[in-house]
């Protein structure tokens, strides 16, 4: 139906949002370009949209190009005649979020949405006004896609047009997928299952201690969050447990290293925040390593460490020595190890599949973060106060987006260019920014906390 040039824009642009929706887009998305391109550029700007400018959030090309000027009227104001079409308010205001600097267009039409939305009253379609609450918490384009897939299974099943076959296609992906994700979740983990007729006793998954397996907590998961789907056979599971390696057991740094964060489910469920599609699986192993490093390496930095001690890791960072380890003390010689281990396992495989060394812009990234970690541990430790512009410059650098997104690069691309490898030896204003948001965003969700 995607391509299908007799059936209607608007219908054409409502299935997208929907398979987008779902969860279902990545196995669409030659499909989907298609047709965009179709209602573009072959009919242009005489397709008439039945509904303003719903369902254009998926593509937000076609929106652009549009323009919300059409929702204005003479004297430059919104109609407010816009504010009967409620379906239409509701994706302008999901399209407002993806505005450009300096479009004061979608500023006000994020404005004028809002309020509307807010105040709407009356006899309103209950799986409409739903959508509408689930948007104001928090817009489309702010969601982990995953979540957003799960919960618009369950909100999409209740509409009276629903697609079923489109349905039950999203339930099966989702179990589908989020089998793969329990998986590679388990083989990140060390299990005990070994010499056990039954269930088995194996370690928690990290934050507090917990008597629960992690094949039981999978399936506990499954149960709660799966649409209607059984899990994978309890047998199966079990076997492929007694064959996977034990990363996160094997580096030892959570028996040894007590006063760190133990985060690895955390820390690879944030991977599927990423990416989470299947053919990323390598990405997601190889992120959940990286950031449950950065999250230990921090708690040093943070917790632990004396400055000169810290000094001596930023150093050995720096000049990425095994020589240097005599120098540092116990718990730091496993910590440096373990980081150093771990970054050149991903640069030997790297370097057999695209025959390019990656060690020196991964490394570089890492003494980068450390040097930053070492600003924050000296305003600490001598009691200062940095500016805002101070603090700002270099907290972009230490909440880790920059080496995330380093090997972020390295973990997906199939071919690695000179272009790009020329581009990491600075960082671009594209990784700045982002890393900004992303350290903002983080501040105010742990300031209270910190409190």
């Amino acid at each position: 139906m995607i391509g299908d040039e007799d059936v209607n824009p608007s219908t054409i642009l409502e299935l997208i949002d929907d398979i987008q929706r779902l969860g279902l887009s990545y196995h669409f998305e030659e499909d989907i370009r298609r047709a965009l391109n179709r209602i573009m550029f072959v009919q242009g700007t005489n397709v008439r949209l039945e509904k303003g400018v719903h369902a254009t959030t998926l593509y937000f090309r076609l929106c652009r190009q549009h323009g919300f000027e059409k929702f204005k009227d003479h004297d430059g104001n919104f109609r407010q005649g816009l504010c009967e079409d409620v379906k239409g308010l509701l994706s302008l205001y999901e399209a407002s979020h993806l505005a450009f600097d300096g479009e004061n267009i979608l500023d006000e039409a994020k404005v004028f949405t809002t309020k509307h939305l807010k105040g709407i009253k009356g006899n309103i379609d209950t799986t409409l006004m739903q959508q509408i609450k689930h948007a104001l918490e928090l817009p489309f384009h702010h969601r982990m896609l995953r979540l957003e897939a799960r919960w618009y299974i369950q909100a999409y099943s209740e509409r009276r047009d629903a697609n079923h076959l489109l349905l039950e296609l999203a339930k099966l992906d989702f179990n589908m997928v989020q089998s793969k994700l329990q998986r590679e979740l388990q083989q990140m983990l060390r299990t005990r299952e070994e010499g056990r007729g039954g269930e088995g006793s194996s370690p928690d998954f990290g934050v507090r201690r917990s008597s629960s397996s992690p094949s039981q907590v999978v399936e506990l998961a499954s149960r709660r969050s799966s649409p209607d789907l059984p899990s994978p056979p309890r047998p199966a599971r079990l076997r492929l447990l007694l064959l996977l390696p034990r990363w996160w057991e094997d580096i030892g740094l959570t028996n040894k290293l007590s006063f760190a964060r133990d985060r690895l489910m955390e820390c690879f469920f944030w991977t599927v925040g990423m990416a989470f599609e299947p053919q990323f699986s390598s990405c997601r192993k190889g992120l959940t390593k990286v950031t449950a490093l950065i999250t230990t390496i921090d708690d040093v930095y943070d917790v632990y460490g004396s400055l000169d001690e810290l000094e001596l890791f930023t150093a050995a960072v720096e000049r990425w020595d095994t020589n240097v380890v005599e120098t540092l003390p116990d718990y730091m010689k496993l910590c440096f190890l373990a980081l150093y281990n771990t970054v050149n396992e991903m640069a030997y495989d790297a370097l057999k599949q695209h025959g390019v060394n990656i060690i020196p812009y991964l490394t570089r990234a890492w003494a980068d973060l450390c040097k930053a970690f070492l600003v924050e541990a000296k305003w600490c430790f001598n009691k200062e106060t940095p500016t805002f512009e101070a603090y700002l410059d270099n907290a972009w650098r230490s909440v880790s987006g920059a080496v995330i997104l380093v090997h972020a690069y390295f973990l997906m691309t199939k071919t690695i260019t000179k272009e790009a490898l020329d581009s990491l030896q600075a960082y671009h204003s594209l990784l700045e920014c982002s890393s900004i948001i992303f350290r903002l965003t983080n501040d105010l969700g742990t300031s209270k906390v910190c409190k």
